[in-house]
């Protein structure tokens, strides 16, 4: 369930959001029907509702609201937060109550399309959308963000099938490359290769078609036409920087990054565009093409200084083990600009590897503290804390971390992931087993509890048979997933059916060769008796990670020699 994420509102907002209602005006105060005394108790009473988490009561009192005034913004704020409770009886009643308030606003058109498909009424849903779809200049957009919204992929799928069957949409590539996108993952769009030449026969000078050519090729195996197409792209790419990144990101999957940088190195060099070409060099690991780099970003930070360019030259300097320097970067960027809160994490990690953990903590505390703090940044504070706190084998400073940050962000799925994993660090299966049913016990199908949960009790317990259903319920939903597979093939192991896990781990460790996989498959290949195999891949292992403590602990007992 997505709850609704509500803000108080200052005295001066609330101010203007009545005035701007017209609901302390005289003439309303005469008009039939119309309290604005009551509006206003409504207005105050939904919004304590949902500071309390009580949406659907919130959205009667907004509607109430917006029953006694006639401001439209009042009224689409109660149809945007009854639309949210999923309640249909609320939202056609706020709906209907905006509807008479502002007829021609495209908004309600968007909820009118949204609620349809919830509901399945097919022919309803795709009238609104076509509705909006002819809507000047852009109301594909406004389309498109309704089927996005929606919870109901079937009805979703059916009335996209019948729009694209209509070629409704306007001959913009923009709309056909965003449409087309949702029907890949809705499955109604054609066969990708008949999707792409249609979209080449009609838009045959969009460098982005070329590039989704580019992409499909790939995936199927023929480089060089790939490339053929991307270099074709790249003739016709123009001074879009958006392009020109994703054109570098596509020869970079083709395993051409000196070629992607030098696209990037070709014309401005914005704050984004650098960045791209940092990502690039770093993932290649040219450090005397990041040193270069780094040479340029610093020149045009003297010239044009910005925010990003701040944390950019930071992160480029960590790159390149400059610590000291990075960290003066970091301290450059403004406290309230954009970047600000990433620069303060990266400054505390980079603080963690010199040994001034205290200090790093204390920054994280300034951030927890703020009430300027927006959610997101709060809650990567929480956690990161509580991972530096783990990785210094503090598992109960871990656990206060992740417990102060959920007094804060009440029933956040992140923060009780994390501790959950810090109580089995502790050695609590209990309270972690505890912790992740009760986040199953609010989502149900919550992949990440569902794996955490299978591997727990298979990894530390014997309740095997557990965790094996558990794991097949985590797999059935996210089959690709390389973490879900490795617990598949680790309680496997533990089963004793060893040729039965091999393909699992070994899948598992194509999609993801960090470390921890790696000690699971080298301890199945050993004792299947793989010893040469078993010894190659826990040496990968340690180049990918070699401190790693689950990795160290399975050499230490089977092959203490490997260890560093």
């Amino acid at each position: 369930m997505i709850r609704l994420k509500w803000t108080r509102l200052s005295p001066l907002i609330l101010g203007c959001v009545l005035v701007s209602g017209g609901l302390l005006a005289a003439e309303s105060e005469q008009e039939a029907g119309k309290d604005p005394d009551q509006a206003l108790e409504s207005l105050l009473v939904g919004e304590f509702e949902g500071q309390e988490g009580d949406s659907r009561r919130a959205a009667r009192k907004y509607i109430d609201a917006a029953r006694a005034s006639d401001d439209p913004a009042l009224a689409e704020r109660a149809a945007s937060i009854a639309f949210a409770t999923g309640d249909g009886e609320l939202a056609r009643e706020a709906l209907a109550r905006w509807r008479e308030l502002a007829p021609e606003r495209v908004g309600v058109l968007v909820l009118d399309a949204g609620l349809a498909l919830r509901e399945s009424r097919i022919d309803d849903a795709e009238r609104d959308l076509l509705s909006l779809i002819r809507q000047p200049p852009d109301g594909w957009k406004h389309a498109l963000r309704a089927m996005l919204g929606s919870a109901n992929a079937d009805a979703s799928a059916l009335v996209l099938a019948r729009i694209l069957d209509a070629r409704a949409l306007p001959e913009d590539a923009s709309a056909w490359l965003a449409f087309g996108g949702l029907a890949q993952r809705l499955g109604v769009a054609e066969p990708e290769q008949r999707w792409l030449a249609t979209l080449t026969e009609r838009f045959p000078d969009d460098p982005r078609i070329a590039l989704l050519q580019a992409g499909h090729l790939r995936r199927s195996g023929d480089r060089e036409a790939a490339l053929s197409a991307v270099r074709g792209a790249v003739e016709r790419l123009g001074d879009d920087e958006t392009i020109r990144i994703a054109a570098a990101a596509e020869l970079e999957s083709l395993e051409q990054p000196n070629e992607a940088d030098q696209l990037l190195a070709r014309g401005p060099q914005s704050a984004a565009i650098l960045t791209a070409r940092a990502s690039i060099l770093n993932r290649a690991g040219d450090r005397q093409a990041l040193a270069e780099l780094y040479r340029q970003a610093k020149t045009i930070a003297a010239e044009t200084p910005s925010p990003e360019l701040g944390l950019l030259l930071g992160q480029l300097a960590e790159a390149l083990e400059q610590r000291e320097d990075a960290l003066a970067w970091y301290a450059e960027v403004p406290p309230d600009g954009p970047g600000a809160t990433q620069a303060v994490l990266r400054s505390v990690f980079v603080l963690a590897e010199v040994g001034r953990l205290e200090e790093g903590l204390a920054r994280l505390h300034g951030i927890q503290g703020s009430e300027s703090t927006d959610r997101d940044s709060l809650r990567d504070a929480f956690l990161f804390e509580g991972e530096l706190l783990l990785d210094a084998e503090r598992p109960d400073a871990a656990l206060d971390a992740y417990t102060r940050g959920l007094e804060r962000l009440p029933a956040d799925p992140e923060l009780r992931y994390a501790r959950a994993l810090a109580h089995e660090r502790r050695d609590d299966i209990a309270s972690a087993e505890a912790e992740l049913r009760a986040m199953l016990a609010d989502d149900p199908e919550n992949i990440n509890a569902l794996n955490a949960l299978g591997y727990t009790l298979a990894d530390r317990t014997e309740r095997f048979d557990e965790a094996m259903e558990l794991i097949e319920r985590a797999l059935t939903m996210a089959p690709e997933n390389a973490a879900v597979i490795d617990s598949m093939g680790w309680v496997l192991f533990r089963k004793g059916r060893v040729e039965e896990a091999l393909p699992y781990l070994r899948r598992a460790f194509e999609l993801l060769p960090d470390a921890e996989v790696a000690a699971h498959l080298g301890e199945a290949l050993w004792v299947g008796e793989r010893l040469d195999e078993a010894r190659s891949v826990w040496r990968e292992g340690l180049r990918v990670d070699p401190e790693h403590r689950v990795l160290i602990g399975t050499l230490r007992r089977l092959a203490p020699d490997l260890l560093p």
